[in-house]
């Protein structure tokens, strides 16, 4: 995993991938027009087949995708920092603790690369975010009161790569690891829950 990809690298092997090509295929083609497109939804993708037990169709996408290093764009980052912690879940027992080690290296490299003040900063968010003061559940809530059950599933899933970010990062001590395990699980069975009602392709990345 130490191998290094460009963004347009990662992405043609993802699309070249056997297991993921026909959940691939079924995507908008309104959110593949372009490589950053293909990326958030590619990134979107992988965290949903990961949420219903796809393994390995999620490990087609995240790991190439985790290969591709931080370069400055948080815009395109973000999406990279989620394949990171997806390929830390579902890789193969054999690749699991180097993928885990290659997850968190590669999230902490991105907080600590930039100058002195701006560092300083990330820093601070980094800990704000392990003490689980951004984690948002009140958009959860108003859509489980508005009955609006894919956007409710969309947000799980955000509030999801949250979770198994803290817990992948440790956690800290006023939100520890073993409170993020659980309520991460929670979230993946509200999720199988609204695939089983509405079904999974009326959901994001697909609908």
């Amino acid at each position: 995993m130490n191998e290094t990809l460009t963004l347009q690298q990662a992405l043609a092997q993802v699309m070249e991938q056997a297991t993921a090509a026909d959940y691939i295929e079924r995507l908008p083609a309104r959110d593949m027009r372009n490589d950053r497109d293909k990326l958030q939804t590619l990134s979107e993708l992988g965290w949903l087949l990961y949420a219903q037990g796809e393994n390995t169709a999620a490990y087609e996408i995240a790991k190439p995708l985790s290969q591709v290093p931080f370069d400055g764009n948080y815009n395109r980052w973000t999406w990279l920092e989620h394949a990171n912690v997806l390929l830390a879940l579902v890789a193969p027992a054999e690749q699991a603790e180097e993928a885990r080690q290659h997850a968190i290296t590669a999230i902490e490299e991105a907080v600590r690369t930039g100058k002195k003040d701006i560092v300083q900063v990330k820093k601070q968010v980094h800990k704000r975010f392990l003490n689980g003061e951004t984690l948002d559940t009140d958009a959860i809530q108003r859509n489980v009161d508005e009955g609006n059950r894919t956007d409710e599933a969309a947000r799980r899933l955000i509030l999801l790569k949250s979770l198994r970010k803290i817990e992948l990062l440790g956690g800290s001590k006023a939100y520890p690891a073993e409170r993020a395990a659980q309520e991460a699980e929670e979230q993946i069975e509200a999720v199988r829950q609204i695939a089983a009602e509405v079904g999974r392709f009326k959901l994001s990345p697909f609908a």
